[in-house]
């Protein structure tokens, strides 16, 4: 979530001059200048933490820093954040460090699916300007992504089932309604198929 451009603070509203309640108060009342002042403070410690503890770089650690700085705003003012157990500082820090594991989550499930998918289908697609490993695995993630999302919903649900919450096909079976295991793993192979097709044609239209 990009971040509106903030005025930059005055002496008045620095997280210095002030305690962190009467910060808070602030906040909950729509006080911009404070968030300024807060995001001014606390950005270049952001910044260097997230790189240290999780490795993001620049720009990713701005990007999760921005939306962290905009969730503590909008909690104060929907109240939400009625009071502080800790600093605005640890508030704000625990936020970006929910925003960053959510992500690594997210990316760690992504690299589960397609490293399933590429068990399953052993014949990768062709690429015709034979890219680097590195590259060629940021591709596929890439149009797993897109390619997923072009599938019947049903079809979706079914690798979702399987490949990112790891349920059994009997689990499967219950969830999405299939007469037994047999019939969601035959499914399940097809669903595969036009999944491969699908990764197979955004691969090549890269390279149109």
């Amino acid at each position: 979530m990009p971040l509106t451009p903030l005025r930059p603070a005055n002496a008045a509203t620095r997280p210095a001059t002030r305690s962190d309640a009467e910060l808070l108060h602030l906040l909950q009342q729509g006080d911009e200048r404070v968030l300024s002042g807060l995001y001014t403070a606390y950005r270049a410690p952001f910044l260097k933490w997230a790189e240290k503890h999780f490795g993001l770089d620049y720009g990713r650690a701005v990007d999760v820093y921005q939306d962290a700085t905009m969730a503590l705003y909008e909690n104060a003012r929907s109240g939400k954040l009625r009071t502080l157990q800790a600093g605005l500082k640890t508030y704000l820090f625990a936020i970006g460090k929910h925003l960053i594991l959510s992500e690594l989550r997210q990316q760690k499930r992504q690299q589960e699916a397609l490293a399933g998918w590429n068990a399953q289908e052993p014949e990768a697609p062709v690429l015709p300007l034979s890219p680097s490993p590195a590259e060629r695995h940021q591709q596929l993630l890439d149009a797993l992504s897109v390619s997923l999302a072009s599938l019947p919903e049903k079809s979706r649900n079914l690798i979702g089932l399987f490949y990112f919450r790891h349920l059994s096909m009997k689990e499967i079976c219950a969830s999405l309604g299939y007469k037994n295991e047999n019939v969601a793993k035959s499914t399940k192979l097809r669903c595969l198929g036009l999944l491969r097709e699908a990764v197979q044609q955004q691969v090549t239209q890269q390279y149109a």
